[in-house]
């Protein structure tokens, strides 16, 4: 599922700019970073696709909304981790670790194929 594939680049694009900010090489930092803000502006659509094909019409706002909900709330938890981790550590390992989380945490977030829509 492309939503997958596009959750697994991103923690790639962002583990690789933790990588290369510690080690010193801004410059493709800049542009994995780049890669990282088109792939997600490339992301919401295929999102909001996904959620109006396995959500009911009549429960869509709600459903948007919930997903909406979920995105803070996640960032509102790595934000401050990153924070910590970034004084702590530097920025390139904050990053890298964040990055890992998002690895690490996946096989419970992923999405499964099929259509499971009624009504």
């Amino acid at each position: 599922m492309i939503l997958n594939i596009t959750y697994l680049t991103a923690m790639a694009l962002i583990l690789s700019a933790g990588a290369g900010h510690h080690y010193h090489f801004n410059i493709p930092v800049i542009f994995l970073f780049l890669l990282l803000y088109f792939l997600m502006n490339l992301r919401r659509p295929i999102t909001l696709s996904y959620v109006s094909d396995h959500i009911p019409s009549t429960v869509m706002a709600t459903g948007l909304s919930i997903e909406t909900q979920l995105k803070k709330i996640i960032g509102a938890f790595t934000a401050p981790l990153l924070g910590f981790l970034a004084d702590r550590f530097g920025l390139g390992i904050g990053l890298g670790s964040v990055a890992l989380l998002g690895l690490i945490v996946f096989p419970l977030l992923h999405l499964k194929s099929g259509h499971v829509k009624t009504t």
